[in-house]
């Protein structure tokens, strides 16, 4: 599954509604420019798109930038100067003009924040500069560091190893069956490994679900998908599933990290998983009006095996239970013949909209053939099906690109109407 395809649906849950106002913290610091000044000290500056009024400590010169900390004086905004202002020739921008020394991992986070609205304290710009210094992959870390900040997590390695690891590269699905293989060289009659070695049989279906026909129903898809939620116990703290909460295989990996037998190879792809698995929680939002689900699971589509990510987003009613009648779904899916699918399935008052982004010729009298089905399935559930869209780039940039783009629809294709 491609990492950018990943991050897209896993950052999704980061936009920031129009109508919100873009708020300062006492102590973070903010790359700033200043635009116009009133009396008393106060003026306009402009932090990314966002423009605001504060109190300057010094007097400055309008239209350039600068490093600011920002205070609260009895409810008004201060902000304290850190540096001279940047300088206007193109190129990279030098730390001499930061209130940061020069260090491998600084100097990228410095030039991301100040193109970036990404307010951050000064311990948090210094814990994350040496975040970047461990990772691969800086511009994914740095969307992580900025998903952190505007989420108002805790800025702390677990925390960031677990979200850089949900949307990494390393296949899911691959770290189990490495950890699969790896179990077998250890001692089977270990109660807990052989535990291990059950759910995972069960999730990568080298046991006995492997003969079993999978037609490929929207009710036999939906059963194999809560079966391996319930057996990777993803959410297993919540008690989201009906296995117990010990015995799902979250729960025995992080038991199996802790003792002592553990073998080095086996517990680093334990560890992995465990990673992956804390980071999907954490992009898992859970607010007073909005429920929102974010995974990734080994799946059986069509008798043919492959890797789920999904974004489930539902509204609550005023009694916080979820409302079932408005809800968007986003899967992403690498089939054997079909390649990279994306679907988004919106859902409003029980009439759902389908949009499937893929680069296939094919797509369209599949789905023309499959419609039918489709709209029997929904319509068992008391759900009406209206359109399918079917998109795929103007030009020819990969799937990778068209999360970012789904609103504004940048996309050619064929609507059939039901």
């Amino acid at each position: 599954m491609d990492i950018h395809t990943i991050s897209r649906i896993m950052f999704n849950t980061d936009k920031v509604p129009a109508d919100q106002p873009f708020i300062l913290r006492d102590g973070q610091v903010v790359f700033a420019r200043t635009l116009r000044f009133f009396p008393n000290q106060l003026a306009e500056i402009q932090i990314g798109s966002n423009r605001l009024i504060a109190k300057l400590e010094v007097p400055l010169e309008s239209g350039k930038g600068y490093w600011f900390q920002a205070a609260f004086q009895q409810g008004e905004l201060l902000l304290k100067l850190l540096s001279k202002e940047a300088p206007r020739t193109p190129g990279p921008i030098s730390l001499n003009h930061s209130p940061f020394p020069e260090q491998k991992g600084l100097q990228e986070l410095t030039n991301f924040l100040m193109k970036e609205p990404v307010p951050l304290t000064k311990e948090q710009i210094f814990t994350a500069g040496r975040w970047l210094k461990t990772v691969n992959d800086q511009s994914l870390a740095m969307d992580v560091i900025r998903f952190m900040s505007r989420q108002n997590l805790p800025f702390i390695d677990s925390v960031f190893q677990s979200l850089f690891a949900a949307v990494n590269k390393t296949s899911f699905t691959n770290l189990m069956s490495s950890l699969y293989e790896s179990l077998q060289q250890e001692p089977k009659n270990a109660p807990l490994v052989q535990q291990i070695l059950q759910h995972l049989e069960e999730l990568l279906h080298h046991g006995s679900h492997q003969e079993k026909a999978h037609t490929g129903t929207g009710k036999d898809v939906f059963q194999h998908l809560m079966r391996a939620i319930k057996h990777t116990g993803i959410f297993y703290e919540a008690n989201m599933e009906q296995l117990k909460p010990e015995l799902a295989l979250k729960s025995l990996l992080v038991k199996y990290v802790g003792i002592n037998e553990a073998g080095n190879t086996s517990r680093n792809y334990a560890e992995q998983i465990i990673l992956k698995m804390n980071g999907q929680q954490l992009f898992s939002a859970n607010n007073t009006s909005v429920q929102q689900i974010v995974f990734t699971i080994p799946l059986t589509v069509f008798q043919q095996y492959t890797e789920l990510t999904m974004q489930w987003t539902a509204k609550r009613k005023p009694d916080g239970k979820i409302d079932a009648d408005y809800c968007r779904i986003l899967f992403y899916l690498d089939l054997q013949h079909l390649k990279e699918t994306v679907v988004d399935m919106q859902i409003q008052n029980r009439v759902v909209t389908v949009t499937l982004f893929n680069e296939s010729e094919a797509i369209k009298p599949l789905a023309q053939t499959l419609m039918p089905f489709l709209k029997e399935e929904l319509k068992n559930l008391d759900y009406t099906l209206s359109t399918v869209h079917i998109r795929k780039p103007a030009n020819k940039s990969p799937v990778v690109n068209r999360l970012s783009g789904l609103e504004s629809n940048p996309y050619t294709g064929v609507d059939i109407r039901i």
